[in-house]
């Protein structure tokens, strides 16, 4: 089962910007739409052509035997799946996603209250059910945006109550951080927060994390989450990439 990380929080808060230090050669990023990524010379490092770059809108083929149709998330994540040199998937942005099924014309067209139904389905296939059928040795990082809730904390953004009231998505995941911005005396800091502290919602296994915030620095976390599941440091296939 592939190890799988939630990364949440609002808009320019470094949740993209943290994928930086991951080795490009090792690392495939499927994104619900066009935009850059937000680090100097990032296209350069990951473009179609490299095939480390996927534009993806769709959650799977409507038809699977259809060859003409294009593959969706599920049928990229098959075929990463048995790329042995990929060591890191990244889907983002999940709330793109949701946002992209729930203004699809037949969506909003059809009467059929089962739709909720097979939104939800789709949502946990992509982010727990399809994950736990992947190579062990992959991580899966799944960036999302946040919304408050009824009840006054800051979670992941969904589309309708199924998705939070009856599959509770961050449920599945042992390891959830929170971006956060904060303004030091006119230095703004970018942290990812490793702990829930009752209102913005982050979470970590026992003694993984001393701090309650972290550099959000993707490679560093991974790193620390596999020297706490391992009680061993390990030797990285490659070392972070420099901005510089």
């Amino acid at each position: 089962m592939a190890k799988a990380i939630l990364l949440i929080g609002d808009m320019g808060t470094g949740k993209s910007s943290s994928l930086f230090s991951l080795p490009p050669s090792e690392t495939v990023i499927i994104s619900p739409n066009t935009k850059d990524l937000p680090w100097e010379g990032a296209m350069d490092d990951y473009s179609v052509a490299k095939g480390n770059w996927i534009s993806c809108l769709k959650i799977r083929k409507k038809m699977p035997t259809d060859l003409k149709e294009s593959p969706g998330v599920i049928e990229h994540l098959a075929a990463i799946n048995n790329k042995p040199n990929v060591k890191f998937v990244v889907l983002e942005d999940l709330t793109h996603y949701m946002s992209d099924r729930m203004m699809d014309d037949q969506f909003i067209k059809s009467q059929d209250w089962g739709k909720w139904n097979t939104f939800g389905a789709d949502m946990f296939a992509i982010t727990t059910k399809y994950i736990q059928q992947m190579r062990d040795d992959l991580t899966v990082i799944i960036i999302g945006h946040t919304e408050i809730k009824d009840n006054g904390t800051i979670g992941l953004q969904t589309a309708g109550k199924l998705l939070d009231n009856a599959i509770k998505l961050p449920s599945y995941f042992t390891y959830v951080f929170h971006s956060r911005v904060f303004n030091n005396n006119g230095v703004l800091n970018y942290k990812f927060q490793t702990h829930n502290d009752g209102k913005h919602l982050a979470k970590s296994p026992l003694g993984m994390f001393t701090e309650d915030f972290v550099d959000n620095n993707m490679f560093a976390i991974n790193q620390r989450i596999d020297e706490y599941r391992f009680k061993k440091k390990p030797v990285p296939a490659a070392g972070p990439v420099s901005l510089t």
